[in-house]
This record gives structure tokens, C-alpha cells and sequence, in this order.
């Protein structure tokens, strides 16, 4: 059997001389070649297998993407070890219960992990007997000595010697996902669910030893994992980590991607601030931009549109993208419309953490719009009676880890994996999601409405940031909005404006794009944004709906 580690040795070998990583360090912006790679992998899978880890011992690592995440996670392929990510924005009882549950044998963490949750980690290593924690740092003052005491630094680490055996454990991972109510679900993945993921995905869209990828999401999603993380190491690219979200543009010209692995927030966050910008153009170059884009793909109209905005639009993703592949959520139609007339290509794809992820993705010979593509090759779909959609293949998962109970709920007796989310085939083989079974709207007068689609609609108003659509067993639909007030304060600068007002107004606007049950007839205004910190946003932006409900069970009472 083939392991992950296996297809890498072998492409770094094709590869050595070739730049597989870059990330900025203390000062300047770092690269790695593939041989230096597998040098520092070898190194590190060698310390660990002298302190005894045995074949599918787990190993949990807790930190932002940088390079150490990715030598952590392949060495312990190397070794047969089951690697453990775990969001970095958890909390520390999330953090406590996925060791405790996973039975974590050792520990790779961040020093901002190390220094914001010590005194747990510590408890935890020694009451589970942990073989060691290492601290994945590259300057060793960036934690004191007495941080330091009990732990091996990476740097410590790379002193390792010796190349260790490669053993071979069909289970590659464990990826806890947090359901509605309970403790995390760890999702068990082998070997095989990825590599069939990546061969599948790479079939259908090519990667070359030219590409960069731009790895922004964080590593412990598995879609990152999988395409922005396994797939150009296992294909001869190169990945650029991006420094945080919060760079994420000045990083775009620096690392100059080819290929982008992205969620729809950042695409739909970037036409409002396009639009936004427009707008204070002088007002002939308005007219004419909304009238370029309205017009025909060709000739004359695309030229002005080409010469006059194209180039300056595309440069915001550093000027050599490709393309990129969207998933996590719909993405508005409007928004894909938009990038591929300024030269800037999505396919958007569709998939779950139970299936290493991807179940369906469009590609640049089947791209139909609105649709989450085509399933992969070696995957199977199709829809209850329910309107469910059920997955069966290669990728999918093999349980969750140390609970019977809940595998048996996700699978049918003759093996289809039930994924939670509603949706069609169409004639010509598309899928298409229209949200999750139980994030419907269930109204009094009988309607069921999926609110992702209104979501989606006023999100991309330049004057609305966030918004979650309520109204289950009411008579009609109610909202609450975050106002985007950076976008608000580039447009009227400091010229005090009434925001609920202007904000109803574009309520009322998109309820004339939806049928009439669709409607939002009441809404109010939250100030602080959703947050990750508050648990109000998973890693890759979604909301957490029962949780928002829960924080602002007040206000949306006060809806109805």
C-alpha cells in the first residue's frame, strides 16, 4: 500500500532542487527546496521514532500554518503515526477534550499556542504520558527559558540523525468536527482517501511543477490539507504561506500565486471593496466600467474593460493566477460572473470533512455555473428521497474515531454516506447544493427556505459585512445584519449617514430578487462582527448558525 509519504519521497527526489516551500521569516521572506524539505521531514521522524512511538500512535498539532506544520505532518506519515490537527482558534476546552479523546502520544505546538495555553497542555501531556511536546519555533527567544523547560524546541529537533524506517499505517489522520451539540467527532481518513482525493481532483484539474499555491486557510481544514497543502507537494509545485489573514494583500504580491484554494468570503469581500472603489471613481469611468460589464465578452467593450480595470483587478491576486477552487460554501453567482470577465477563473467545488473532502468540483472542460461541478472520478452520488445527498467512493471516510454509534447514523445499511446537506443532480450530471438538511427554514405557513441563498445576497451589498436569516415556524423572515463600516466610511467619509435606514434599502432592493415568502421583513443591526473567538464562525468563515441563535436569542425574539 501506498502512503502519502511514499508519493512525496518520491516526488522530492524528482524535485530536490526545486523550491518546495515559502514563508517569511524574522526578517525576510524565506524558501525551501524539496530536498531541504525531506532533510528536515527525515530529521524530525527520526527523533521521534528514537522516543519509541509506535505505528499508529497519534500525534496532535496545534498551530498557524508555517512550515513546521507541514515537516510535522509528513513526518508523521513517514512513521505510520495518525496526525491530529486541531484548530488554533479553539477553545482550550475543545483543545483539552480532542487530546484527551485522540489519546494524543505527543504534541507539536505554535509558541502564541504554547504561551496562551501552558499551564493545560502541560497538565494534559503529563496525565496522558506523552512521550514529549515540541515548540515549532525557528528564533528560540521568542519564549524564555522557563517556557521552554520539558519541552524540545524544533530547532532541537532538527539535530535529529539517523533515516528512519518508513512504516506503513492505512489511517493517516484524525480531523475533529464540531457538530451542532456534543463534543467534536473525530473523522477518521486513511492513506488511501487522500491519495484517491488528490489523484481524482488532479485528473480533472492539472497542477505543474510551475505552480505556487497561496496557503491562507488554516492547515487543520482539511480542504487546505488536501488541495492547498498534499496536492503541490505531491505534484512537484511550491507553496507560499501567507503571514495571516490580516496581510493576505500585501502577501498576494509578494508570493504571486498561480493557484488559490479559497472560501467564498474572500472573493465576495474583495468585489464589494472593487465596487466600493469604482464608485469613487470619477463618474464617467463608472458609467463606463457597469456598461463594459454588461456588455458582450468580446471586441471593443472587453478591450476598454481589459485596458482600463482588468489588469489592475487581477493584480490584487498577485497577477499570475490561474485559477482558483472555491469551496467550503456557495459562492455567489454574481461574484464568479464578475472575476472570470476581469480574467480570473473559479471552479467551485463541494465536499465534506468525511470525504478527505472533495465529492464534486467543475473544471475547465465541465464549469457550469451555480452548480458545485461534477462528482470525481471513483465517487458516486445520489439523492434520497429526502433530497439528501448521499456520497459513496474511495474518499470517504472510515468512521469516527471511538464511536460506533455515530458512524452507524451517518451510513446507510448498504454502505451511502449521509452528508447533511440537500441538493440535485441535474440532466447533464451537475450537482448542486442547496443547503443543510437541518439549517432549513421551516415557516408556519408550510415554506421551506434555505437561508445560505438570502445570506449570500446580502452579503455582497457593500454595505452589509454579515447576516444570518431566521424565521423558523414564524410567518415570515427576519435578519440580523453586521454593517460593513469600512466600506461605509470609504464611501461617505465622515458624513453621518443613517445605517439602518440605508441598510433597509438594500433589503428592500434584494427582496425584489426573491420570491415572495423569501422576503425579510424585519431585521436589526449588530455592531460587533461574528467571530471565530466567540465561536460564531468556524475556521474557514461560516457561520455557526445554533450558536449565533443562542448569543442573540433576545433580538431575534424581538423579530416576531
Amino acid at each position: 500500500m501506498e502512503s502519502i509519504y511514499h508519493r512525496f519521497n518520491r516526488i522530492a527526489n524528482t524535485y530536490a532542487s526545486r523550491p518546495a516551500i515559502m514563508w517569511h521569516g524574522r526578517f525576510r521572506w524565506k524558501t525551501m527546496s524539496y530536498q531541504k524539505l525531506r532533510s528536515q521531514i527525515e530529521a524530525v521522524a527520526s527523533v521521534m521514532s528514537n522516543n519509541n512511538l509506535a505505528v499508529g500512535d497519534r500525534v496532535v498539532i496545534l498551530s498557524e500554518n508555517r512550515p513546521e506544520w507541514l515537516v510535522a505532518d509528513l513526518a508523521c506519515n513517514k512513521l505510520g503515526l495518525v496526525s491530529v490537527p486541531i484548530h488554533f482558534t479553539s477553545n482550550i476546552k475543545t483543545i483539552e477534550y480532542i487530546l484527551r479523546n485522540s489519546g494524543s502520544r505527543w504534541l507539536f505546538v505554535s509558541p502564541k499556542m504554547w504561551q496562551l495555553h501552558q499551564s493545560t497542555l502541560r497538565t494534559v501531556s503529563q496525565e496522558l504520558r506523552m512521550k514529549a511536546i515540541t515548540v515549532l519555533m525557528d528564533m528560540q527567544h521568542e519564549l524564555n527559558k522557563d517556557d521552554l523547560t520539558g519541552v524540545i524546541t524544533y530547532k532541537e529537533m532538527l539535530d535529529g540523525v539517523g533515516d528512519a524506517e518508513i512504516a506503513i499505517n492505512n489511517l493517516a489522520s484524525i480531523v475533529y468536527t464540531s457538530g451542532t451539540t456534543g463534543n467534536p467527532k473525530g473523522v477518521m481518513l486513511t492513506n488511501q482517501t487522500f491519495l484517491h482525493n488528490v489523484d481524482a481532483s488532479t485528473s480533472l484539474i492539472p497542477i505543474f511543477p510551475t505552480d505556487r499555491f497561496m496557503s491562507f486557510l488554516p492547515l487543520s481544514h482539511v480542504l487546505e490539507r488536501m488541495a492547498g497543502s498534499f496536492i503541490p507537494v505531491l505534484s512537484g509545485a511550491s507553496i507560499g504561506y501567507a503571514r495571516s489573514i490580516k496581510t493576505i494583500t500585501a502577501d498576494f504580491h509578494i508570493i504571486r500565486p498561480t493557484v488559490l484554494i479559497s472560501v467564498p468570503k474572500i472573493f465576495e469581500r474583495t468585489l464589494e471593496k472593487i465596487i466600493a472603489g469604482i464608485r469613487h471613481k470619477p463618474r464617467v469611468l463608472q458609467r463606463l466600467f457597469f456598461c463594459c460589464l454588461r456588455k458582450s465578452e468580446h471586441g471593443w467593450w472587453q478591450q476598454r474593460l481589459d485596458r482600463l480595470f482588468y489588469h489592475k483587478i487581477k493584480g490584487i491576486f498577485g497577477g499570475r493566477l490561474r485559477f482558483a477552487i472555491c469551496g467550503g460554501a456557495a459562492i455567489n453567482e454574481r461574484a464568479i460572473r464578475f472575476f472570470a470577465r476581469m480574467g480570473v477563473t473559479i471552479y467551485q467545488g463541494y465536499g465534506l470533512t468525511e470525504t478527505s473532502p472533495v465529492i464534486s468540483v467543475n473544471w475547465s472542460g465541465a464549469n457550469k455555473l451555480g452548480t458545485t461541478g461534477k462528482p470525481l472520478p471513483g465517487v458516486m452520488v445520489k439523492i434520497g428521497a429526502d433530497k439528501e445527498v448521499l456520497v459513496k467512493g474511495d474518499n470517504v471516510m472510515f468512521g469516527y474515531w471511538q464511536d460506533e454509534d455515530k458512524t452507524k447514523e451517518v451510513f446507510t445499511e448498504d454502505g451511502w454516506l449521509l452528508t447533511g446537506d440537500l441538493g440535485f443532480v441535474d440532466h447533464e450530471g451537475y450537482l448542486t447544493i442547496v443547503g443543510r438538511k437541518k439549517d432549513v427554514i421551516v415557516m408556519s405557513n408550510g415554506k421551506n427556505v434555505s437561508p445560505e441563498q438570502i445570506e449570500s445576497e446580502l452579503n455582497l451589498s457593500p454595505y452589509i459585512a454579515q447576516s444570518i436569516v431566521v424565521g423558523h415556524h414564524q410567518a415570515y423572515l427576519g435578519a440580523i445584519v453586521v454593517p460593513d463600516y469600512e466600506n461605509l466610511k470609504q464611501e461617505f467619509g465622515e458624513v453621518q449617514v443613517d445605517v439602518k435606514k440605508l441598510i433597509g434599502q438594500e433589503i428592500e432592493r434584494i427582496n425584489d430578487q426573491m420570491a415572495h415568502f423569501e422576503h425579510v421583513r424585519k431585521f436589526e443591526v449588530q455592531e460587533q462582527p461574528f467571530s471565530i473567538e466567540k465561536d460564531e464562525l468556524t475556521p474557514t468563515l461560516k457561520i455557526r448558525r445554533h450558536i449565533i441563535e443562542q448569543h442573540f436569542s433576545n433580538i431575534i425574539a424581538k423579530l416576531f
